[in-house]
């Protein structure tokens, strides 16, 4: 992790670990390739991203291009760091912001492209440290409200969403860091990539948000129109599946992030939604104390995640989890509402050993070791079963669209015995659809202790004609009462197909 000095000697003069811009998040020319993604000597050449699109293309792959539209370079002069600081040697460029090679400003030559340094207090933050400061030591923040600099940025998205004229184009954007940039500027980002492509995907990364923060849902009602990574879901998969028995890994805490219950500014929000209104957590009704936005449709649009790059790997988190852990969380992802994100190697349960010499950002095995190389079918470390339950559930939820726009209802067991935390997860069309709604439905079974459950699908349902598992095949036979009676071994899941 520190500088080859070339000669067998390492550089230990400060410019050490996560200084490098290894993760491509430290931009100076909007217009220009990374020189190691370019397939020519031009640095404006664009031949190796246009093969990209256009071969993904005849694949059906459309491809996404994640837009960092916060901050600049790192600066080593910075209020952050002293003028004497070796770090000059290894950051000249102060921030640089540059089209084509053409140098447009730096923080000492047209400071008024950048906000002034301010400390962010991510404990508490306001609205304006979030949309001002720095949200890392020494990284500019553009400021969004100059109009020159709002016409670079949107020039920029404008230049990558037509930048392989007559071939394939970008499918749509990432924004990083939604919740650091003004929301005038992302609205109109938005709306000028709508006009380009009105069948562009557009989401959005507010870290640490998701279907459970008060920023999230700021967000999406002062933008509209976009998706967003649904943190609250994954860091409740997380703690859920791999034992983790606080409140974020609580069973009526993992069906309320499924529901896509988004919190409130409303007092009501201090309390559990189970508390509150426990009936809507029993059966999908929207919470009755979610009084904006009504999010629960849009929901199924949001980005659902079991890693991301800025997460540690699951399996470094939680080196104890076992396979049968993994391979329920992996169904449980794809079975639940929203639409699902693979960090690549997540299909394997690809990790780090948990060392100290693995601690990164946010914890072991965090950024910069959870951005390994990839490991393949038959290398070492390569997870086979994983892999091939990810397949199962990756074609499941291709081949069956209720899985994609269907309802969420949680089913209570009897026994709903506490240690046993039996999880029933049923998707299925609601009455109201325009699809088929007594087509086919689908129950995911789960429970960390085991046991055998009995349960009854709701009213509303049609008897069905099967309940039967995806993977066995095995059948679960009815009484005419319509009481179901499903064997659950300890951490294992199991999904039924149910057709009427």
């Amino acid at each position: 992790m520190f500088l080859d000095n070339g000669d067998g000697t390492n550089d230990r003069t400060g410019r050490s670990n996560l200084l490098a811009n290894y993760h491509g998040y430290w931009i100076r020319d909007w217009f220009r390739l990374d020189p190691r993604m370019r397939s020519e000597a031009n640095p404006d050449g664009l031949k190796a991203l246009n093969k990209l699109l256009d071969e993904s293309h005849r694949y059906n792959i459309g491809v996404i291009l994640d837009l960092t539209l916060h901050h600049t370079s790192l600066v080593a002069n910075s209020a952050s760091f002293n003028t004497d600081s070796p770090l000059l040697n290894v950051f000249p460029a102060l921030g640089e912001v540059r089209r084509h090679g053409e140098i447009l400003a730096n923080v000492n030559t047209r400071p008024d492209w950048y906000y002034p340094a301010c400390e962010m207090d991510y404990g508490r933050p306001t609205a304006q440290m979030l949309t001002t400061c720095q949200i890392d030591a020494g990284l500019p923040t553009l400021n969004h409200n100059n109009p020159v600099v709002k016409d670079y940025l949107l020039k920029a998205a404008e230049f990558w969403m037509k930048a392989n004229p007559g071939g394939a184009q970008v499918a749509g954007i990432r924004i990083d860091a939604i919740k650091h940039i003004d929301a005038s500027f992302v609205r109109q980002l938005v709306e000028q990539t709508r006009r380009i492509n009105p069948q562009a995907v557009i989401f959005a990364e507010d870290f640490g948000g998701g279907s459970q923060t008060v920023t999230t849902a700021d967000i999406l009602n002062t933008v509209g129109d976009i998706s967003t990574i649904d943190f609250s879901f994954t860091n409740s998969m997380r703690y859920f599946f791999s034992g983790d028995r606080s409140w974020t890994g609580n069973r009526t805490n993992v069906e309320a992030s499924s529901l896509g219950d988004i919190k409130t500014q409303d007092l009501s929000t201090l309390t559990p939604n189970w508390f509150a209104n426990p009936d809507g957590v029993l059966t999908g009704v929207q919470n009755s104390t979610t009084i904006f936005p009504i999010n629960y449709p849009a929901s199924k649009s949001w980005i659902t995640s079991l890693e991301t790059h800025d997460a540690p790997r699951m399996r470094t988190f939680r080196h104890q989890m076992t396979d049968s852990q993994y391979a329920a969380m992996i169904a449980f992802h794809f079975v639940a509402r929203g639409v699902p994100m693979i960090n690549y190697g997540a299909e394997s349960g690809l990790s780090v050993p948990p060392l100290p010499r693995n601690n990164g950002l946010n914890g072991l095995g965090g950024d910069p070791f959870n951005r390994q190389m990839m490991v393949w079918p038959g290398q070492s470390g390569f997870n086979r079963s994983l892999f091939e339950t990810t397949k199962i559930f990756v074609h499941l939820r291709r081949n069956n669209p209720v899985l994609r726009y269907g309802d969420t209802i949680f089913l209570r067991p009897n026994p709903d015995r506490w240690n046993a935390r039996p999880l029933l997860m049923l998707r299925v069309y609601p009455a109201t659809s325009k699809q088929q709604p007594e087509d086919k439905a689908f129950l995911y079974a789960f429970s960390p202790e085991g046991g055998r459950f009995q349960f009854r699908l709701p009213a509303g349902v049609n008897r069905p004609q099967s309940l039967c598992d995806v993977q066995t095949n095995a059948c679960i036979p009815s009484t005419e009462k319509q009481l179901y009676s499903v064997l659950l071994r300890p951490d294992v899941q199991r999904v039924f197909a149910i057709t009427f």
